[in-house]
């Protein structure tokens, strides 16, 4: 698939089915996740866990409906697959290294559509973790790495269509 084709196509999707991600796409999704733009080359301050075991999905999935009053939420929207990506702070609450970790993110969300599966960009859960900080642990995070975004993959209940690309209503050339 054509990058602009993946663009088009990439969409944030809410409903999955139960088909698995292949390791292989994971992989290659990983990958370009490594790709990204960080700063400083700080790739050393990324760290992705891929999450697959369901037990884990539906402990934090829980915690994040308890945080926002729904008991029932489900982050996850049924995907299979869930990249947590956390980075090591330079000084104490991240600062860049969130915009790090949305790069990578974006790039991950990208290479899923250009490989033909569904995702989507994933904020959410943060609140789970801090309500239930006991479910880090089960993540293995690296010391001193901080969950900032994350991203649910996988086959979307219905097909994925591209989307015409449109310039933004308002901009501007400065020449």
């Amino acid at each position: 698939m054509e990058l602009i084709d993946a663009i088009a196509t990439r969409q944030s999707t809410r409903k999955f089915n139960a088909v698995p991600v292949t390791e292989a796409d994971v992989k290659a999704i990983l990958r370009a996740g490594c790709a990204a733009p960080v700063a400083n080359g700080g790739h050393d301050r990324l760290h992705f866990t891929v999450v697959q075991s369901r037990e884990l999905l539906r402990k934090i999935g829980g915690a994040t409906g308890k945080a926002f009053g729904t008991p029932d939420y489900d982050p996850f929207y049924g995907a299979g697959t869930f990249v947590v990506v956390s980075v090591k702070p330079r000084e104490g609450e991240p600062t860049i290294e969130v915009a790090d970790g949305a790069c990578a993110v974006e790039n991950m969300l990208l290479m899923a559509a250009g490989l033909g599966l569904a995702s989507v960009y994933l904020w959410s859960f943060r609140w789970g973790l801090k309500e239930q900080p006991a479910l880090i642990s089960e993540l293995s995070l690296p010391e001193g790495f901080l969950p900032v975004s994350g991203a649910a993959i996988g086959h979307a209940d219905e097909p994925l269509a591209p989307r015409e690309l449109a310039l933004p209503g308002s901009y501007n050339f400065v020449k």
